[in-house]
């Protein structure tokens, strides 16, 4: 079809608050994206985000708890090119444990989509996962890792197919320097689709990160994926 020019404003207002008490922290902070087109205002929107945290760093385990709020009026991916709303809450949970050289790590994230434009309701679900890792520190400032990711796919629907997925992964973790933290790890993911008629997927998985603190309240964050994601 023909472009279409305009000139977009976008206005992003937000607060946030951190409460530290003891060695633990509680964060949480709120943001808005008010877009306005000149003029295609039947795109204009306003979208909120609301993020929480919570950390408790004990003598032996660590315990951390997130949660993030999304009222959308957005693509919500690559494969729609119309704005439609929608809610997305993202809960997650994790420990932490170290023991002279080895390291354990647990997680669990919870997604829910909910689509509030009529004819989407179809991509409501929920996305569990659960990640295992294990740790190994060989050199001073450099861990091997040993990753298996569980993840379950659930739609509101019967239009659409739940599916499993297993994911192990093997990688590195170090210290580049005092402040910087750099991990890659590389792995394969097989997706088992259970309506009947849809072929199940595999795939090879890479991820990498760079993570630089600069402050305990500023961190920066690179980050490389390459994994399949429910579409």
């Amino acid at each position: 079809g023909s472009k279409k020019h305009d000139f977009t404003t976008i206005v992003t207002p937000g607060l946030g608050l951190e409460l530290p008490f003891g060695d633990n922290k509680l964060k949480f902070d709120y943001k808005a994206a008010i877009a306005r087109f000149a003029e295609y205002d039947s795109q204009n929107s306003v979208n909120h985000d609301v993020n929480g945290l919570l950390e408790f760093d004990l003598k032996d385990v660590d315990f951390k708890f997130s949660d993030r709020f999304e009222k959308k009026f957005d693509r919500p991916n690559s494969e729609l090119t119309s704005r439609v709303k929608f809610d997305r809450n993202t809960a997650k949970a994790g420990a932490a444990m170290t023991l002279n050289r080895l390291g354990f790590e647990l997680g669990y994230s919870n997604l829910w989509y909910d689509y509030l434009t009529p004819g989407y309701s179809e991509e409501d679900r929920y996305e569990h996962a659960v990640d295992f890792i294990t740790s190994y520190r060989f050199l001073p400032k450099t861990s091997f890792l040993l990753e298996f990711d569980y993840g379950h796919v659930n739609y509101d629907t019967n239009v659409r197919s739940n599916s499993d997925s297993y994911q192990p992964l093997v990688g590195l973790r170090g210290k580049l320097t005092a402040k910087s933290t750099a991990e890659i790890k590389v792995g394969y993911q097989a997706r088992d689709y259970k309506m009947e008629g849809d072929p199940d997927f595999s795939s090879v998985v890479a991820i990498a990160s760079i993570i630089e603190e600069f402050t305990p309240s500023d961190t920066l964050t690179l980050n490389f994926l390459r994994k399949p994601y429910e579409s």
